[in-house]
């Protein structure tokens, strides 16, 4: 299982490049999938040493969230949900990426 939870955000990032760059995609579906298997990946990678390094992390995307709701609604005037849901699914892509190299991190070292 963990090498799984290792190898599977690496191989859903190269699904995610080779959908932008073959079919020009710009949607935020695969973006959404590939933040909810670095979920997964920490929480199998993090929760034996560190249970609640999962629970600081989902805090942390709800505030980024909120943040960016208010940058949406201040720089628009609206919040465009859309727009919004784009931008959310990319920020915390390469938010979880990041989170989930300190996984393997704590996972190796702590």
């Amino acid at each position: 299982m963990v090498l799984l939870a290792m190898g599977l955000p690496i191989l859903v990032w190269l699904v995610v490049v080779a959908a932008v760059v073959q079919f020009d995609f710009h949607g935020g579906s695969w973006f959404c999938l590939l933040a909810i298997v670095n979920f997964w990946a920490i929480f199998k990678l993090t929760f034996t040493k560190t249970p609640n390094f999962i629970w600081v992390i989902l805090f942390t995307t709800m505030v980024i969230a909120l943040i960016l709701v208010i940058w949406q609604v201040v720089r628009e005037y609206d919040l465009i949900v859309r727009r919004y849901w784009r931008m959310l699914t990319r920020v915390l892509a390469l938010a979880t990426t990041c989170w989930w190299m300190a996984g393997v991190l704590i996972f190796f070292l702590g």
